[in-house]
């Protein structure tokens, strides 16, 4: 799959929703279980994990799983080197390619969820998410190819 980067960015559309095990668990007890939603994801290959803006944690109805401390991100690296804590968070992902079908989906993802604060993006796509394919960046092209690994 070939996308056009945005102002510079590699910016992609994700498909995110409740992780694999918790669909099961909910469809077990007959309970629904929230659609997935796309979103913009900036593909951050500096990022160990995926960040998840707030906003959409609440959208999603996402339950906590816990603190993971977290350094660097949101630019408090410099300012106070301390790492933060923040919530983590378990959910289903997917690149998908166009119509024919999925690039990368991973199903059951643990991701943190923090304030971004940007309108070009929702989430920061990290190597956890990154391993599962390979990218190809055309600054002169002005494109992102992502393939599955």
């Amino acid at each position: 799959m070939t996308v056009s980067l945005q102002d510079g960015l590699p910016v992609v559309k994700v498909r995110i929703g409740h992780s694999d095990a918790w669909r099961e668990l909910c469809d077990r007890n007959l309970e629904p279980v929230p659609p997935d939603i796309t979103v913009n994801a900036l593909i951050d290959t500096g990022a160990s994990i995926t960040v998840l803006d707030a906003s959409l944690v609440r959208r999603l109805g996402l339950r906590d799983r816990g603190v993971c401390r977290v350094r660097g991100f949101d630019g408090s690296m410099h300012a106070d080197p301390a790492a933060r804590e923040y919530f983590n968070y378990d959910i289903s992902l997917s690149i998908p390619n166009g119509e024919a079908g999925v690039v990368v989906r991973v199903a059951d993802l643990q991701v943190v969820g923090a304030p971004l604060s940007c309108a070009a993006y929702d989430m920061l796509l990290g190597l956890d998410v990154l391993r599962h394919c390979s990218l190809t960046l055309r600054l002169g092209e002005n494109v992102l190819e992502i393939v599955a690994a």
